[in-house]
Parts: C-alpha cells; structure tokens; sequence
C-alpha cells in the first residue's frame, strides 16, 4: 500500500479517541495530526507498557510513524460509534389514563 494511500487512512482518524501499539506500549488518546511519514500528535495520552501494565499520563505528545505498529479506534469511540447505530426509542402514540391519586385507608398513604 502506498505511503499516500495510509496517508489519507489516517486522516480518518484525526479529533477521534484512538489506540496506538507499539512493540512494547500502547498509547491512548485523541490524535490531532498526521504526515506523510505516519508521525502522529496526541493530545491526553495515556501511556500502558505492555508487560507490566503500569499506566503514566503523557499529555501532548509525538510519535514517530517506525515505532507505530497499528492503529484502532478506542474502545471510547467504539463505544460510541454503538451507541449512535443504535434505533431510537419511539414512545408509544396511545394516551394512558390516569389513575387516580393516593390510596386511601392504607397508613401513611395520602394524596
């Protein structure tokens, strides 16, 4: 695949909640821009290392297209892709009667 077309791939990508591996961590964030050679800008990333789970938070940072293995949208923007395929509600068009209020005779219970 030509460096052009992942180019305009990434492009997709960008305001969007996304998750970078590399070969040892994984980065999460939102990806603000991306060039030719796949460097990508994060802004509030968070940093998990692979093997030892420990998490750091990066804030804005670069990284380098060589040391991107793939990226996925988050499981944020994942979820809320789900949520927007989902149909909407329609409440239903018959009026309900209304019931009368309080039960009298029973303690406690007033209108």
């Amino acid at each position: 695949m030509s460096k052009q077309i992942k180019h305009l791939q990434m492009k997709n990508f960008v305001n969007k909640y996304v998750d970078i591996y590399s070969s040892d961590s994984k980065y999460s964030g939102i990806m603000l821009s991306t060039d030719s050679h796949m460097n990508v800008l994060i802004k509030d990333c968070v940093e998990v290392q692979m093997k030892s789970e420990n998490k750091r938070l990066l804030g804005l940072i670069m990284l380098k297209g060589d040391q991107i293995q793939f990226i996925v949208p988050s499981n944020i923007q994942q979820q809320a892709i789900v949520v927007a395929e989902k149909k909407e509600v329609v409440k239903a068009k018959v009026n309900v009667p209304k019931l009368p209020g309080g039960l009298k005779g029973l303690p406690g219970l007033r209108k």
